[in-house]
């Protein structure tokens, strides 16, 4: 390999003077959108690129499945947190008849008034109840009303304690997602995890979660929609955990 000459090497130095100009002409162009979609495919490739090889579920159920079973099993008596329960249907539903322990514990939370702000094509207000909280037939279910920095006190006092965790992230943007790995942090136990919609800004939140506290992901597998992991099942272990 031939060293570089002096005169390669200012060649190569004015040639990044000139291009690094037009880099930032084109990013303050573009829009902050678009820089946090092309910021999700880009974490993925460089800090998540276990998801490229997870074990593959065929659909939300069978992932469902796969994650009561990483908790303890269908008779075990398991805590569940869904951050983001909407109308309460869905897989809350799901984990409430697939777990049949009366020890279990069921909690999810939302504001019940819709997103904050805008997710994607969707503006804030999107999935507003009205601040109707739905009714659960079960009482091992509790649903919490509420931003989740305003009923995390109260999170916390219940679950505290408890083992066999399984916390849903389903919340959507990015803001209350890390909100939430960070408040759970504060457990200071390693758990299991979904994610609902991790190509997004799960990804964004998950990598400065982890950048922030030095926590272990442990990928156990997803579903794939669009070449993409969409769901993904994995175990949280805190650091020093």
């Amino acid at each position: 390999m031939r060293p570089r000459t002096r005169g390669g090497l200012i060649k190569i130095y004015f040639g990044r003077l000139r291009v690094k100009p037009i880099v930032k002409a084109l990013s303050s162009r573009i829009t902050v959108r678009t820089y946090e979609r092309a910021m999700t495919y880009a974490l993925l490739r460089e800090e998540f690129p276990e998801t490229q090889t997870l074990r593959e579920y065929p659909d939300k159920p069978a992932i469902w499945s796969a994650a009561i079973e990483a908790a303890g099993g269908r008779e075990a008596p398991i805590t569940y947190v869904e951050f983001g329960v909407y109308d309460a249907t869905g897989s809350f539903r799901y984990f409430l008849e697939n777990n049949t322990n009366p020890s279990s514990i069921l909690i999810g939370l939302d504001s019940f008034h819709g997103l904050p702000e805008r997710f994607g094509k969707v503006g804030a207000g999107y999935f507003d109840l009205g601040g109707v909280v739905p009714k659960v037939e079960d009482p091992r279910a509790t649903l919490i009303e509420g931003w989740f920095k305003d009923t995390w006190d109260e999170l916390y006092a219940r679950i505290a304690g408890r083992d066999r965790l399984l916390v849903h992230y389903d919340a959507d943007i990015y803001s209350s997602t890390l909100f939430a790995l960070a408040r759970m942090e504060l457990l200071r136990k390693p758990y299991i995890a979904l994610f609902d919609e991790f190509t997004g800004p799960e990804t964004l939140a998950t990598y400065n979660y982890r950048q922030a506290f030095g926590a272990k992901l442990e990928m156990m597998g997803k579903i794939t929609v669009h070449g993409y992991a969409e769901q993904v099942l994995c175990r949280i272990v805190p650091h020093g955990c």
